[in-house]
């Protein structure tokens, strides 16, 4: 493809593929609000978690019983990593929302103006999503794998 070519004289969209389009639009926004809400959610947790430590700590080492080096670990590194891990976990959440709600926007963007770089942004957008996705499942499936080759081989 020449790469003076438009992307509407690529795809001649027919009203059928516009209203998909529009469908899929609407699909991605909601579920990218839904993504941007449950960050927020976690975000929250892990701040009242990290608040209370002191309080959970306590309670945990009262009904199960919790050497004072796994205290120490919770109270120091442990805080920290449960911090980074939960920052992380916000982090990826936002990302996916906010690429989803991009995506939304800028497919009904093209259903109002039908104009090339509303299509193009949203496929940009969509594409981006799909990149982080495919990133993130890689990455789970490698340390899937890992993990059960080292419960196998111990």
């Amino acid at each position: 493809m020449e790469n003076n070519e438009s992307i509407l004289q690529v795809t001649d969209f027919d009203s059928s593929g516009q209203n998909q389009l529009n469908n899929s639009g609407k699909w991605a926004k909601f579920i990218g609000i839904v993504y941007l809400f449950i960050a927020t959610l976690l975000l929250l947790i892990a701040l009242l978690v990290l608040a209370n430590l002191d309080l959970i700590a306590a309670y945990i080492m009262d009904i199960n019983g919790m050497s004072i080096e796994a205290l120490e670990f919770m109270m120091g590194a442990g805080k920290w990593l449960f911090a980074l891990m939960m920052a992380f976990s916000c982090f990826i959440l936002f990302l996916n929302g906010f690429f989803l709600v991009k995506f939304g926007v800028a497919t009904k963007s093209y259903a109002t103006t039908y104009t090339e770089d509303a299509l193009s942004g949203s496929f940009h957008h969509l594409g981006r999503y799909l990149m982080l996705t495919t990133i993130l499942s890689i990455v789970s499936t490698v340390f899937s794998v890992a993990a059960i080759v080292y419960y196998m081989l111990k």
